[in-house]
C-alpha cells in the first residue's frame, strides 16, 4: 500500500502503457539516500521519486514487464539490444545450460557477444547458435561471436561478473 509505480522516458515524462523506459518507484517508505555516498544519491532519487536504472513497461492492466538493467543495454547502430532477451533465446537451444550477453566496444559501435555454458550432453559450434538466434532475433541483435565456458566468473557476491566477461573478449 501507498507504493506508486510509473514509466518514464529519458527527458523523465511519464510514458503511456506499453512503451519501455525506467522505472520510478515513489512510497512513503523509501530510501532517503546511499550511505556516505551523496552522488549516488543524488542520481537515483528526484523529488519524490527513486529511478531505479530497471528497464521495462507496465502493461495495459498495470502490471510491470522487467526488460533488463539500463547499465546492460547494448546500443548497436543506435538500437537498443537487452541482453536478457538475447539469453533468453539462447537458453531455448537444448545444447545451452547458461547464456550471458555482453556488448563489446569496436571502433565507434558496440558488438552483441555471447557466453554459453553448454549443458554437459549436448554439443553445439557458435554457427549453429548463431543461426539458431537468426529464427529468433532481429539480425542486429543476433550475437556476433559465441565463447564457450566451462564455467562463468562470479564476484564476491556470486553473480555473474560481466565485466570479466567483456575482458575475455
Amino acid at each position: 500500500p501507498g507504493v506508486t509505480l510509473k514509466i518514464i522516458d529519458n527527458n523523465g515524462r511519464d510514458l503511456p502503457p506499453n512503451q519501455l523506459g525506467e522505472l520510478c518507484i515513489s512510497s512513503p517508505s523509501m530510501m532517503l539516500g546511499y550511505w556516505n555516498n551523496p552522488s549516488a544519491t543524488k542520481q537515483a532519487i528526484h523529488g519524490s521519486w527513486i529511478h531505479s536504472g530497471d528497464l521495462g513497461y507496465l502493461d495495459n492492466e498495470g502490471y510491470f514487464w522487467f526488460i533488463d538493467r539500463r547499465k546492460n543495454i547494448i546500443i548497436v547502430d543506435g538500437d537498443n539490444v537487452a541482453p536478457r532477451e538475447v539469453e533468453n533465446v539462447l537458453c531455448k537451444h537444448k545444447a545451452v545450460s547458461v547464456a550471458v550477453v555482453v556488448g563489446k566496444q569496436e571502433y565507434n559501435n558496440s558488438v552483441v557477444c555471447a557466453f554459453v555454458k553448454p549443458h554437459k550432453n549436448n554439443v553445439t559450434d557458435s554457427n549453429t547458435l548463431i543461426e539458431f538466434c537468426k529464427q529468433h532475433l532481429a539480425d542486429f541483435k543476433v550475437p556476433k561471436k559465441i565463447i564457450f565456458l566451462d564455467e562463468m566468473p562470479t564476484n564476491a557476491r556470486g553473480k555473474i561478473d560481466r565485466t570479466a566477461l567483456i575482458n575475455l573478449i
